[in-house]
């Protein structure tokens, strides 16, 4: 089941679209995954659930997880280091951001996401359909940040001008997980202000850190998160893991079952009006050190 505005994952090329470049997406916040269903579907590309879209040289390859065709996949597209077909203004904004010309990062994935389907490559077709790249880059480019740091374990990514944008993923949240201006940086989408976090790659393999829940100690899973794009939500909202996490933030009353569950993933960033005490908020969504604890 997928969500069901106008928008579709964000990796799969959208017709209709102006060819030109576009600050903010004009869909609603919406699930890469489409709902929780479709997590059983990542490897299947089945069903509106497609995850990421390679050019048509990875394309061509028919999924092989060779890092060298992959790496030829990802520099075959456009190298110049400014944005093409971006008006002047963004252009030159553009410009603050890194070109990426090591590709070593691709060995520290692990072996079963060396392929386009966990890597977010560039899109195919018209540069209109790259509102994503777009929106991070110009909205970054308003407060002259060129880096992001992670939420887990602070670590600093830089920000690159090309997909992958970072050396690990990023998400909006409606609320901040730090008061660190590296770490939740203020944006606006569709004229809301949000907060743009970061997942570093490290975090994000489980090498070296693991999340759990500070609640019922469940380890939170970052395997299915694609790597190097934009998620149009909280992703730490998006996997409750215990009935702690789906009460209200003020009178700790149950809102929706564990069991039930929401449609999209991308619910669990929404605000909802609790039935006990009428609080309305983003109850599901908490800081990362409220909710989660970190072990080695």
């Amino acid at each position: 089941m997928t969500d069901t505005d106008r928008s579709q994952p964000l990796n799969v090329p959208r017709g209709g679209r102006s060819s030109r470049y576009r600050t903010h997406s004009s869909g609603s916040l919406s699930s890469s995954f489409g709902s929780p269903s479709g997590l059983t579907n990542i490897n299947n590309n089945n069903g509106g659930t497609t995850l990421a879209h390679s050019k048509k040289t990875a394309a061509s390859s028919s999924g092989n997880n060779n890092i060298g065709s992959l790496s030829t996949s990802m520099n075959s597209g456009n190298s110049g280091g400014t944005l093409p077909q971006f008006d002047e203004k963004h252009a030159a904004a553009g410009n603050i951001f890194e070109h990426r010309q090591d590709w070593s990062i691709l060995n520290r994935l692990p072996l079963h996401k060396r392929n386009a389907i966990h890597i977010r490559l560039e899109d195919e077709g018209p540069y209109g359909n790259d509102e994503t790249r777009c929106f991070v880059l110009s909205q970054l480019s308003m407060v002259g940040c060129t880096d992001v740091t992670c939420t887990v374990c602070g670590q600093s990514m830089v920000v690159y001008d090309r997909y992958p944008l970072v050396d690990g993923t990023l998400f909006l949240s409606p609320i901040k997980h730090s008061e660190n201006g590296k770490v939740s940086i203020a944006v606006y989408h569709n004229d809301r202000q949000l907060y743009l976090h970061g997942i570093c790659l490290e975090c994000l393999s489980m090498r070296s850190l693991h999340v759990l829940c500070r609640l019922c100690k469940t380890k939170f899973n970052f395997d299915p998160i694609i790597f190097g794009t934009l998620y149009y939500y909280d992703l730490f909202a998006a996997f409750p893991c215990c009935q702690a996490r789906l009460s209200c933030s003020k009178c700790f009353q149950p809102i929706v079952s564990i069991k039930d569950g929401l449609i999209n993933f991308s619910n669990y960033s929404s605000e909802f009006e609790c039935g006990h005490c009428g609080s309305k908020s983003h109850h599901f969504v908490k800081s990362f050190d409220e909710i989660f604890e970190k072990r080695l």
